[in-house]
């Protein structure tokens, strides 16, 4: 029988595992616009790196439901220091807004709290 709440869990974290996943590839992608883009902010390339594998991974993590407390916390730091390099003078309104990353720290402290559900990669395989 399908847990409800474990259901929608499951979708929350499918839908931000696949945000931080296409964001993360997208940069790969473009990676000469994305160094030039951290150059700008005086980030250097370790860790304009080190955050497009981060974001890749958290992803990763979030889509598979392991490690809920430790991806949740990695997310929200993530997310707290793209808010400060990168939107720290951005509105909250508007297109460049810091919207989408409030949503996004939301979504994250409430799996944090509520965990993932039932339907994990753990649960499945009985780690």
């Amino acid at each position: 029988m399908l847990k409800e709440k474990s259901l929608v869990y499951l979708c929350l974290r499918l839908i931000l595992g696949t945000i931080f996943i296409y964001h993360g590839v997208v940069k790969l992608l473009d990676i000469d616009s994305w160094m030039s883009y951290m150059n700008s902010k005086n980030i250097n390339k370790f860790i304009a790196y080190f955050a497009l594998f981060v974001e890749i991974i958290i992803g990763i993590l979030l889509i598979s439901g392991l490690f809920h407390i430790w991806t949740c916390l990695l997310g929200l730091c993530f997310m707290f220091v793209a808010l400060y390099i990168a939107h720290r003078n951005d509105s909250i309104f508007g297109e460049s807004g810091i919207g989408y990353q409030i949503i996004i720290i939301l979504i994250l402290i409430g799996l944090a709290i509520s965990g993932f559900g039932d339907y994990n990669l753990k649960n499945i395989l009985h780690i």
